[in-house]
Formats: structure tokens, C-alpha cells, sequence
């Protein structure tokens, strides 16, 4: 490990102890300083899975063990909060427990000719399925254009989704926010903005949320297509009904509210439809609504 910058991961995990397995295998095969997990009062097997690995490797891993299920929002907000309070190193890197990074992601992070940017900024890695494939929910959230809005508004997609096609020889480049998984949050930065993944959302939203929130205390986020994350995630998301698609609509709205002027209206109108339409299809007009009523 380089001495010039040192970085721990930080994953969230919750009753999935096989993804759990394989994520923190390939986490301790890469150079990596610390592996903080995140137990968000796992019931299955990951209790006793985790105490075996932090007694067998107790230099590398360490488990904070929530007394209640906070959701992937809670999950990093108490993460990032204990490195804040705990941890000494330069960097903080973030995933889901069934994300994982490319065998060389930190040697390239922390190399002389990586893409450590000082410690002014977030680092975004791109996020691919274990097949090779662009990742469709872990992509970054581009800087507003016209092109571009205009571009995904005939596709019928987010607005400001980058564009796969682009590929892995794309240079790095500034973008609006990103996804927890492979983001890269330098830990001073943390402790000067003092901004937080905001706890409450529970699901959905608070990685975009917490980049814009960065963003307008003055830290960034540069996209790295050369760093490569894995998710391991299913590739068409199943229905979304419940409290499950009352904390999308009702986070989606709130973070909205986050961006620029220039994309906050136009975002606002496809998203009323969007997920009014769904709502409609999948019977769940009453969690719209409440999401709408709590916006």
C-alpha cells in the first residue's frame, strides 16, 4: 500500500450473507488498508460470518454493528459517521454488499500515475454487471446540457444518465453526482463539509443526494471511468410497491429539489409522470400519494 494515500471500504450489508462472502473475498485480495462493515442487524448467518472474518484478519476488518435495520441511507450515514469520529486515513470507499471492485482499482487509485486528485473531491468509479456490461442504476449523473437532456428525454430515461457508449477509454470528467458503489469520498472533505448521507431516505436517493449536497459545499465529483466496481445486482429491478416505492417517489422528489434550475423543472415534470404511470400499473397510487404529501 502506498503511504502517500490510504483507503478503507466501507460496505452496508443486510441479510445477505453469500453476496456478503464473495464481496468481502475480493475486497481482502486488493491493497486495500481497512474493510469496515456495516451490519444493519443482519438475522441470517451474517453475524457469525463477520466475527469469524474480524478475528481472523482483525488488522484489516472491523464491524459496526447496528441494533436496528437503517437501510443502505442509514447504513452509510452511521459508516461514514464512525470514520469521521474514528478512523485515521485519506480515503473512503463505498459499496453495497453484493459490489466489489476490479482486482486493481486501488493500486491505479493510490499509484503515481492514478487518479488521486488531492483531496478536494469525490472519485467516481464505473460500475459494471460481474459480465462486463454497463451497470444502468450505478451511472453517474451528468452535468446539465442541452444535448443531453434533450438526447434522454427522447429515450424516455433519466435525464442526465451518461451514455454507455462511451466505453472505458473515456477520459475523466466532471459529473453532478454518482453512486455509492466505487465512490471514492476523501475524508477530510467529509469533516470539513460536515455533510451526511442523509439517514432518513432509508432507500433510494441517498448517494445522489448526499453528491449534490457535496457539491454545493464545494466538493465535487470526478467521474474515472479507468477505476472499474462490479454489482452484482439483478439487471431488470423487480416491482417497487409499498414503503419500497413510497421512499423512491418521496426521495426522488426531495433530491430533485437538490439540482440545478436548469434540470430541477424539467425533472420534476417527467418524474410526476413517470412515477404516476408506475404507480398506476403496479396499484400503487396511495404510496404515491403519501410520497407526494411528505415531499
Amino acid at each position: 500500500m502506498s503511504s502517500r494515500c490510504s483507503v478503507c471500504a466501507i460496505i452496508v450489508t443486510y441479510n445477505r450473507v453469500d453476496k456478503l462472502k464473495y464481496t468481502m473475498q475480493r475486497y481482502l485480495e486488493t491493497s486495500v488498508w481497512k474493510i469496515l462493515v456495516i451490519d444493519n442487524a443482519s438475522t441470517d448467518l451474517t453475524s457469525s460470518y463477520l466475527s469469524e472474518v474480524e478475528s481472523n484478519v482483525p488488522d484489516r476488518v472491523e464491524v459496526l454493528r447496528l441494533n436496528e435495520n437503517c437501510g443502505g441511507a442509514g447504513g452509510f450515514h452511521y459508516g461514514l459517521a464512525y470514520a469521521k469520529k474514528y478512523l485515521d486515513c485519506d480515503w473512503l470507499v463505498l459499496s453495497d454488499d453484493d459490489s466489489y471492485p476490479a482486482k486493481d482499482v486501488f493500486c491505479r487509485f493510490t499509484g503515481v500515475d492514478g487518479p488521486y486528485p488531492g483531496e478536494s473531491q469525490i472519485v467516481a468509479a464505473r460500475v459494471l454487471f460481474p459480465t462486463g456490461e454497463p451497470c444502468p442504476m450505478n451511472r453517474p449523473m451528468e452535468v446539465p446540457n442541452f444535448s443531453l437532456i434533450a438526447k434522454n428525454f427522447l429515450l424516455w430515461r433519466s435525464l442526465l444518465a451518461s451514455d454507455d457508449s462511451l466505453g472505458a477509454a473515456e477520459s475523466r470528467r466532471p459529473v453532478l453526482a454518482s453512486s455509492f458503489v466505487g465512490m471514492f469520498i476523501p475524508l477530510k472533505a467529509l469533516r470539513i463539509t460536515e455533510v451526511m448521507p442523509a439517514r432518513e431516505y432509508f432507500l433510494y436517493w441517498d448517494d445522489i443526494s448526499f453528491g449534490l449536497d457535496m457539491r454545493s459545499a464545494g466538493v465535487g465529483t470526478l467521474f474515472c471511468p479507468d477505476l472499474v466496481f462490479y454489482h452484482d445486482c439483478p439487471r431488470r429491478p423487480g416491482k417497487m410497491s409499498g414503503m419500497r416505492f413510497y421512499y423512491y417517489v418521496r426521495n426522488g422528489f426531495r433530491t430533485i429539489q437538490l439540482m440545478p434550475a436548469v434540470i430541477r423543472y424539467p425533472a420534476y415534470c417527467l418524474k410526476a409522470v413517470t412515477w404516476l404511470l408506475q404507480a398506476v400499473r403496479q396499484g400503487s397510487i396511495r404510496s404515491y400519494m403519501r410520497a407526494l404529501r411528505d415531499v
